[in-house]
Parts: structure tokens; C-alpha cells; sequence
């Protein structure tokens, strides 16, 4: 995932991912690794966990970040895999677990889905984390984003959207992000053991 300069764009950005991530919450079954009732004969015995989605979650930009998609072992999910190990005697967590690519849109998160669906095992709880969304939006296309962001009549170059004409584009993006997460959260939730972890953005 690209980095735009102002804190602005990140500011709006990562408010439109919230907001999808809420919607998700709201409308998919609920599932979460304490209150799913699966879970609790397993605490303590082993778990598997998968890490789906963009850059952030690759590691894009950390040290040792490598491959085609800069996966690197500081991304957050191996600190995820560290605070599982204190409450599971296993963790299976392999490179081949760690799907996140930089640069990933939700288009992209079917074929990881795919992977794990593949590999769930029927003995013990799966945990999937996903981080995804941003790229969709498109934030480090810098002069389009200006335009958008920007006011019409502020002086600064670049500028000429009206607050309306923003508002329906986001809600047109934020309705695309819906429509291709929806399904594959719920593609996993629905497995039995399955729990998913769907994260925000950190806001500079």
C-alpha cells in the first residue's frame, strides 16, 4: 500500500474503512473468540491462524519484509501468534499461514479465503485476522485524491469537489468494498470453528 503526504487524507481514508469494517460487524453473524462456544474446550490445547489481506498486515515497510508481496516477521501477526501462544500450547502459524500481500484490494482476498477453506482442520479452532480495503480506495493516487478531498475555491491547486459530489463517490467505493468482503467473511464464519478478526487502520 502507498503513503500519501497529510495526515488529512489519511484522517477521511481510514474513517471510510471503519465504516465498512462496522458495517460488516453489524450485518454478519456474530462470532468472536471468546463468545463462540466452540472455542472454549479447545482453549488451552491448539489453534490455527491464518493472516489475510493488504500491506499492513504483510509488513510492508518492516524490516525483512521480502517477496513479491514485502511479507516481513515483524508484521502485526506474528505479535498476534506470540499472545496465542499464551493461551495455546499450539500455534499453527507457518509462512504459508501469513496470505497478506501489499498492495492486496478485496478483489484479491477470494484467492486467499481459498487457502484457508483448503487447509481448515476439523480437530481443533481456526482464527483468520483480515486487514483489507484500503487499496480500494485509492488513497495513493495523490493528485486524484486532492480533488477529491479538496474543496472547490480553497486556493490550493488541485482542489474542485463539492462535499456532495465526495460524499457520493465514497458511498459508491464503500458499497464496492461491501459487496466483495461481505461474501468472504461470511464464506469463513460460516465454517464450524472458524472465528474472524477484521481490523482498522492505524490513523497517523
Amino acid at each position: 500500500m502507498h503513503k500519501l503526504s497529510g495526515a488529512s487524507l489519511f484522517t477521511v481514508g481510514f474513517a471510510l474503512i471503519l465504516a465498512v469494517i462496522l458495517w460488516i460487524a453489524t450485518t454478519a453473524p456474530p462470532a468472536t473468540m471468546f463468545s463462540n462456544p466452540a472455542f472454549a474446550q479447545y482453549r488451552g490445547k491448539q489453534i490455527d491462524y491464518f493472516a489475510l489481506g493488504d500491506s499492513v498486515a504483510s509488513g510492508h515497510g518492516l524490516d525483512g519484509a521480502t517477496g513479491k508481496c514485502l511479507q516481513s516477521s515483524k508484521a502485526y501477526p506474528y505479535t498476534v501468534s506470540d499472545a496465542l501462544k499464551r493461551r495455546y500450547h499450539k500455534v499453527n502459524f507457518s509462512p504459508q499461514h501469513h496470505l497478506a500481500c501489499s498492495g492486496a484490494k478485496v478483489g484479491n482476498l477470494q484467492g486467499q479465503v481459498d487457502y484457508v477453506v483448503k487447509h481448515l482442520s476439523a480437530d481443533h479452532p481456526t482464527l483468520v485476522s483480515i486487514t483489507i480495503g484500503a487499496n480500494d480506495f485509492e488513497f495513493y493516487k495523490e493528485k486524484r485524491m486532492k480533488k477529491l478531498l479538496l474543496p472547490r475555491r480553497t486556493g490550493v491547486i488541485g482542489g474542485g469537489t463539492s462535499e456532495a459530489d465526495f460524499k457520493k463517490w465514497a458511498d459508491a467505493k464503500a458499497t464496492e468494498v461491501k459487496k466483495q468482503l461481505l461474501p468472504e467473511v461470511t464464506r469463513l464464519i460460516l465454517k464450524p470453528k472458524v472465528v474472524v478478526v477484521i481490523t482498522d487502520y492505524y490513523n497517523p
